[in-house]
């Protein structure tokens, strides 16, 4: 049923996911700005070190959605905000380039 309090619960589960999305972005981005590999050692370091903090993004997003596993609006909102922040962050940076 959709009441005021679930719509701000929903509100405030999209600005929350927003923030982890938002953390997730800038823990795989840091690895890949940083990525000048100019041998095939390099190109395996980068590579482990890119799935490593992709990982750690996936296992933060999976930590930050179960804290809401209680409250349904708040944890929709929330999986929604990381889903939307992190696709426009990547197009924002595919734009860029």
């Amino acid at each position: 049923m959709i009441t005021l309090p679930n719509v701000l619960l929903f509100f405030a589960g999209l600005i929350y996911g927003g923030g982890v999305g938002f953390l997730g972005h800038k823990i795989i981005h840091g690895a890949v700005m940083r990525a000048t590999p100019t041998n095939d050692r390099e190109v395996l370091l980068l590579q482990r070190r890119i799935t490593t903090r992709w990982w750690l993004r996936f296992f933060i997003d999976i930590a930050a959605l179960f804290v809401l596993y209680k409250i349904i609006p708040m944890l929709l909102g929330a999986a929604l905000g990381i889903i939307i922040f992190q696709n426009v962050l990547i197009v924002k940076y595919i734009k860029k380039k």
